[in-house]
């Protein structure tokens, strides 16, 4: 877990949000998806 410290918080940041972002978006894909499975 070292080289996360030596990245610059900035960075870090937008990694992370792009991470959370991403599994957003996956989660509503499959909850979409659910929803098409289960109503439609």
């Amino acid at each position: 877990m070292r080289f996360v410290f030596s990245l610059p918080s900035s960075s870090m940041n937008e990694v992370l949000l792009c991470d959370a972002m991403q599994l957003s978006r996956t989660l509503i894909f499959a909850a979409s998806v659910h929803v098409k499975n289960r109503f439609g």
